[in-house]
C-alpha cells in the first residue's frame, strides 16, 4: 500500500491525516458550542463548562499538531492532479479551499492557545507539557483580544469546511466521479500532469491575511473596551438568605440591591468594590417578623473592597444593620462569563443570624 502521494492518487499517510482531521474538527466545534452554552449560574454548570473547555482545548492542541504535520507533508508531497482538467475555476476553488483548511488547522487553535496562555482563568489542557506558550504574558486584555480572534477564525474555518463538504458531495452525488474514492481508498484517477499551486496558495494566504487583519482589529476593539477604570458587572442571578446558628433557613430575600464594580486587569491589589443592600422587610420566611422587629432599622448593607489576584478574589468590608456593624468577607470567583459572589457572614445586631449569598454577575 502506497504511503506517499503520486501524481494521480493520495497515499495512505495523506488519507489518514485527512480523516483524522475530519474527526478532530467535527469534535472541536460541538465541544466549543456546548461549553459556551452551559448555565454558569450553578456550580454544576460551571463544572461542566470547565470540563468541556478542557476537552475542547485539548482537541485544539491535537488539531494544531495535525496542522503542522499536514503542512509539512503537503509541501513535501506531489498534489494529485485534478480529475477534471477542463474545469479550471472549480479546480482553483478546490485547491484554494484545501490550503485554507491547512492554514486553519494552525491558525485557529494557535489563536485559542495564545488566549489560554494569557489568562489565569484556566480550564486546563490535558497534556503533560505545560499550559502556556513561551513569551506570552499573563494579560487579560491580550487574552480577550486573541479570544475574539479565535472566535472570528472559527467562522472562516467553518466557511472553508462548508465549501469543502459541498464540493465533495457534488462530486459524489452529481458528478459520480472518482474524487471521493481517491481520498477514501487511494484510487488512482486523473491525468499524470503537474499543476501549479502558487495561485490557490496565494489566494488562501490573502483570505487568511484579511481574516487576521480583521481579527486583530476586532480583538483590539474587544480588549480596548476594558477601561482602566472599574466597570459595573451586571447581576444575572442571586440567592440571598438569613440562616440561624445551625445553618437552618430563617428567611430568603427576593428584592435587594447589588452593585459589583470591577477591573480584573488592574495591577493594583484593589480590583473594585461590592455593595449589597437587603431590605429586611423584603425577607420572606417563617421567622421574618421576629428578624425585622429585632433590628433597629429594617436594612442590611454590606460595603466592601474587592482585592486579590484573579480568578480568586475576596470582598472585605463592613456589614451594617441599623447601628450595629461588623467586618465581613465574601468570596468573588472569576468564571468564564462573569464573577460568582459567595459566602456566609454573621449579621451584627441579629442574634444567631447569618447572611448567606450566592450570586452571579456577568462580564460587562
Amino acid at each position: 500500500m502506497q504511503l506517499g502521494n503520486t501524481a494521480n492518487s493520495y497515499g495512505l499517510f495523506a488519507r489518514a491525516l485527512h480523516w483524522l482531521t475530519v474527526l478532530v474538527i467535527l469534535t472541536a466545534f460541538p465541544l466549543g458550542l456546548l461549553a459556551n452554552g452551559q448555565d454558569l449560574t450553578t456550580d454544576t454548570g460551571i463544572q461542566k463548562a470547565f470540563l468541556l473547555f478542557s476537552v475542547h482545548k485539548t482537541t485544539g492542541i491535537l488539531a494544531f499538531t495535525l496542522g503542522v504535520i499536514r503542512l509539512f507533508w503537503t509541501l513535501s508531497q506531489p498534489r494529485p492532479a485534478p480529475v477534471h482538467q477542463d474545469r479550471p475555476i472549480e479546480n482553483f476553488v478546490a485547491a484554494m479551499v484545501h490550503w485554507m483548511l491547512t492554514i486553519a488547522l494552525i491558525a485557529v487553535p494557535l489563536a485559542g492557545w495564545i488566549s489560554h496562555s494569557a489568562t489565569s482563568e484556566l480550564a486546563p489542557i490535558w497534556w503533560p507539557f505545560g499550559q502556556a506558550l513561551p513569551f506570552v504574558p499573563k494579560d487579560p486584555a491580550l487574552a480577550e483580544g486573541f479570544g475574539a480572534i479565535h472566535r472570528l477564525f472559527t467562522k472562516v474555518l467553518l466557511a472553508a469546511v462548508t465549501l469543502h463538504i459541498a464540493g465533495a458531495l457534488k462530486h459524489l452525488i452529481f458528478d459520480n466521479d472518482a474524487i471521493f474514492a481517491r481520498m477514501w481508498r487511494g484510487t488512482a484517477s486523473g491525468a499524470l500532469t503537474h499543476n501549479s499551486q502558487i495561485k490557490p496558495i496565494s489566494a488562501a494566504v490573502v483570505i487568511w491575511s484579511a481574516a487576521l487583519t480583521a481579527g486583530l482589529l476586532f480583538g483590539l476593539a474587544q480588549s480596548s473596551q476594558t477601561s482602566a477604570e472599574p466597570r459595573e458587572w451586571p447581576l444575572a442571578d442571586a440567592n440571598v438568605a438569613l440562616l440561624d446558628g445551625n445553618g437552618e433557613l430563617l428567611a430568603t430575600a427576593t428584592a435587594y440591591g447589588f452593585l459589583l464594580v470591577l477591573n480584573t486587569e488592574s495591577r493594583n491589589a484593589e480590583k473594585g468594590t461590592l455593595d449589597l443592600t437587603v431590605p429586611l422587610d423584603a425577607l420572606d420566611g417563617p421567622a421574618v417578623d421576629a428578624i425585622i422587629n429585632s433590628a433597629p432599622f429594617p436594612l442590611l448593607q454590606f460595603i466592601a473592597i474587592v482585592s486579590g489576584d484573579p480568578p480568586s478574589l475576596s470582598a472585605t468590608g463592613a456589614i451594617t444593620v441599623g447601628n450595629s456593624q461588623d467586618q465581613a468577607e465574601l468570596k468573588v470567583e472569576i468564571v468564564p462569563t462573569g464573577a460568582k459572589v459567595t459566602g456566609t457572614s454573621p449579621v451584627p445586631g441579629l442574634a444567631d443570624a447569618f447572611l448567606s449569598i450566592n450570586a452571579l454577575a456577568l462580564r460587562p
